[in-house]
């Protein structure tokens, strides 16, 4: 293949704690997404209040170094407090332009509450969001059966999820509904702990599911849905 086409095979269920060594795949990737953003345009004039946006918030951070996440209201007051930005559409074109250059996430319709939400610091979603989409090995015997399963099927449950997440209890929401925007996270319908117990027992997840599909509006996900595939961790099993 061309070099601008390139394609990169790299194994999810392998990471370099397991076998000590970084997957040459994954450091030719690195390499190329370094060069194609060298040769990116870098150099946009930008308005002197979004830099005196971007230093206040990096500054609140600095001082507050559990403060990850903001409303969009909280960060309206903050820029018509600190800066010339006066309304709310020039903002959300600031969140925007900085959330496509990683300086922060910024997804409207990913929100987990009524008010849209914004991560000030990618750095940590990505580490909370490993967390649960890598094989995790120190767990608690309790959840013995949740870490098999996950490494075996690609399932979670919901209090699975909550364990990996436990040091962020009051973020949980919005980094689930982040994961599901992004399709990190999909949900398993109508399934719960315990009928996924009895289906580990069974070794019949289409059937299972087809008994206890039910229908769930937006609204009442979370109150309905107690699992979930994590589609990197899905395996397709070669029949012989």
């Amino acid at each position: 293949a061309s070099k601008d086409r390139m394609c990169f095979y790299v194994d999810n269920t392998v990471t370099d704690s397991d076998s000590g060594m970084v997957d040459p795949q994954v450091c030719l990737l690195r390499e190329m997404t370094e060069e194609v953003a060298r040769k990116l345009a870098q150099h946009h004039k930008l308005p002197i209040s979004w830099l005196k946006f971007d230093q206040t918030v990096r500054e609140i951070k600095e001082k507050d170094m559990t403060k990850k996440t903001a409303t969009v209201d909280e960060l309206l007051q903050l820029a018509m407090k600190t800066t010339d930005i006066k309304g709310r559409e020039e903002l959300e074109v600031l969140l925007h332009y900085f959330s496509n250059r990683a300086m922060l996430l910024y997804h409207p319709s990913a929100s987990a509450s009524g008010n849209e939400e914004v991560v000030l610091d990618v750095e940590w979603l990505i580490q909370k969001v490993e967390k649960v989409i890598t094989i995790q090995t120190d767990v608690p015997p309790k959840f013995k059966k949740d870490l098999k399963r996950s490494k075996e099927k690609g399932i979670v449950t919901m209090p699975f999820i909550t364990h990996l997440l436990s040091d962020c209890s009051s973020t949980q929401k919005l980094i689930m509904s982040l994961m599901r925007h992004f399709d990190l996270l999909c949900r398993y319908s109508g399934i719960d702990a315990s009928c996924l117990n009895q289906a580990d027992d069974d070794h019949d997840f289409v059937s299972l599911k087809q008994r206890a599909i039910v229908t769930i509006s937006e609204g009442a996900e979370e109150a309905v849905c107690k699992a979930y595939f994590i589609p990197c961790l899905l395996q397709t099993r070669i029949e012989l």
